[in-house]
């Protein structure tokens, strides 16, 4: 349909120079409202990308501490935001690390979850890493536990007296044949694994002492060293109950 505005046809806007590349682009009136000043999307990433990433000399700014740092200091990111941040996460290493524990202050029930779910996922490369450790590595553990006995020698003094008391009161255990016994009645394997008992494996009261158990053949099992120390003070209907729900993945 031809024109029937007797006005001459004008453009309103103006010429605007690309911040990036120099180069003018026509916008429009709209445009120049919005505030774009970019000739492409080209010019426009490549900008947010020189807030937080200098090419020419490999750094990367840290969107916490605001630090310029070699790519190196940043943490590897898997997730489809790495493609943009080159493999790499906003935060730096020391920066990552102080926020993880500032939200596993604040959330510790869920931080323990997602631990259990984490362990879970491939338990046996996690029971081989312990199995594994280092002399350097099992000497530090080892120190660090002596330690902490040192600096709360009441509380270990307490916990031994009370321990022997209420061993005595749990009565005599079981003899040597029918502890064996109750091993080829696990079939040599741990009661919550189902792996095969390892030559230092553990002699588990099913409802612990300091919970009222008896040193009675019902009342025990045999258990490798990782899933005893896991079982900790709960009874073996808590601690089933427990596994269950993190082999299952169910948050309660």
């Amino acid at each position: 349909m031809p024109r029937t505005d007797p006005r001459p046809q004008m453009r309103r806007g103006a010429l605007v120079q690309c911040p990036q590349c120099g180069a003018e682009k026509w916008r429009a009136l709209s445009e120049l409202k919005r505030g774009y000043q970019y000739c492409s999307w080209r010019c426009y990433w490549l900008a947010r990308e020189a807030l937080t990433f200098d090419r020419l000399r490999g750094l990367k700014r840290c969107a916490m501490c605001s630090k310029w740092k070699p790519l190196d200091a940043f943490p590897h990111a898997n997730n489809r935001k790495a493609i943009g941040s080159h493999g790499r996460q906003a935060y730096c290493s020391p920066c990552n690390l102080k926020k993880s524990n500032e939200w596993t202050l604040k959330n510790p029930e869920a931080k323990k979850r997602h631990r259990s779910q984490f362990y879970w996922r491939d338990a046996e490369k996690h029971r081989a890493k312990k199995r594994e450790l280092s002399p350097q590595q099992r000497a530090e553990k080892n120190a660090k536990t002596r330690a902490w006995r040192k600096a709360n020698m009441g509380k270990v003094l307490a916990w031994n007296k009370l321990r022997i008391h209420r061993k005595r009161a749990a009565g005599d255990g079981p003899d040597r044949w029918d502890l064996g016994w109750l091993i080829c009645h696990q079939d040599a394997r741990c009661t919550y694994c189902k792996e095969m008992l390892p030559d230092r494996k553990h002699l588990d009261h099913k409802t612990p002492i300091s919970r009222g158990g008896l040193n009675e053949l019902e009342n025990m099992q045999w258990l490798c060293p990782t899933c005893n120390m896991k079982k900790g003070a709960k009874t073996h209907e808590e601690y089933s109950e427990a596994l269950a729900r993190e082999r299952s993945g169910v948050l309660i």
